[in-house]
């Protein structure tokens, strides 16, 4: 088992922010703390409770005694609770993970000879992969190919290398210097609130940095595994996602002065494309769904 500090100095920072998850919180740290113990130096966990009103607080409690440590943010928000979690952490490094995810046993070894190694980067990430707990859908590989970012997964691949210039990592498997984030931290503006699905705070803090010239690299090697309950592979689900996600992407692109006219053009493009899905191959036409939720999304910004 993991030897987790309650003391400073740490090496690495692992900090979940969580809302109304307790029981599945649970099973993730019971999976972080069955980890190996790091071979280079500590780590210490945090959890920051964004105003729950569930078991959250009794289930941190229960491995206070492993050094787990509790903190309260009550603004609601994911970027709220991610930037107390920056300025309670102890490390130079930031390690944020979802309270959904489960990792391999040399996890947390594996994240810290990358830092050692890699000191001209200012942020990593890891693929993350799906585990559905429910029964996959007949739409399920479609969605997964063609946007696997409802499910909040990730994967480009391997080798281990530098982000390209449009390569964002995704939230629930990112690390980032600590220095970087009190400089520019994430924008009440977006991230999830209290049921909200808009996302893209990572997206926008990445955007920052690069303006900047902090690289970030691709860890392959680094994955978790991000479990998905039932509900979150169900029509409804996937298209408010979409649909939160556009609001995101139409806040930084159309922010940045793009035109609204090629999104008019893609829906266009997806509602004639629709008849001939649903009539050959019905479950890719869930995609189509998806990517219309997604256009509109921007459009209402």
């Amino acid at each position: 088992m993991v030897q987790l500090r309650t003391d400073p100095p740490v090496s690495l920072s692992v900090v979940i922010c969580t809302w109304n998850r307790g029981d599945r919180l649970d099973k993730t740290l019971r999976s972080l703390l069955a980890s190996e113990p790091p071979s280079l130096a500590e780590v210490e966990l945090l959890v920051v409770d964004n105003a729950s009103t569930d078991n959250t607080k009794i289930v941190v409690e229960r491995f206070a005694t492993a050094g787990v440590r509790y903190a309260f943010e009550g603004s609601a928000g994911l970027s709220h609770a991610r930037n107390l979690g920056v300025r309670l952490s102890r490390s130079q490094w930031i390690l944020f993970l979802d309270d959904d995810v489960e990792i391999e046993s040399d996890f947390f070894s594996r994240y810290l000879e990358e830092i050692r190694r890699n000191t001209d980067y200012g942020f990593f990430g890891g693929p993350i992969t799906p585990h559905f707990e429910g029964p996959r859908r007949s739409w399920t590989p479609y969605v997964m190919e063609s946007h696997g970012w409802v499910y909040s997964c990730l994967e480009l691949g391997a080798p281990s290398r530098e982000f390209g210039p449009h390569q964002v990592p995704f939230g629930a498997n990112l690390c980032v210097r600590r220095q970087l984030l009190l400089q520019v931290p994430f924008s009440p503006d977006f991230g999830y609130r209290h049921g909200a699905l808009i996302p893209g705070e990572e997206t926008a803090v990445i955007n920052q940095l690069r303006e900047t010239g902090v690289r970030g690299k691709w860890l392959y090697d680094c994955a978790v595994r991000h479990c998905l309950p039932e509900s979150r592979n169900k029509l409804m689900y996937l298209l408010r996602r979409a649909y939160g996600q556009g609001c995101s992407s139409g806040s930084l692109l159309l922010g940045a002065g793009a035109s609204r006219r090629w999104v008019y053009k893609a829906l266009a493009t997806q509602l004639l494309a629709m008849p001939k899905a649903l009539f050959f191959e019905p479950p890719s036409a869930m995609s189509s769904l998806i990517e219309m939720a997604f256009l509109l999304g921007i459009l209402s910004v």
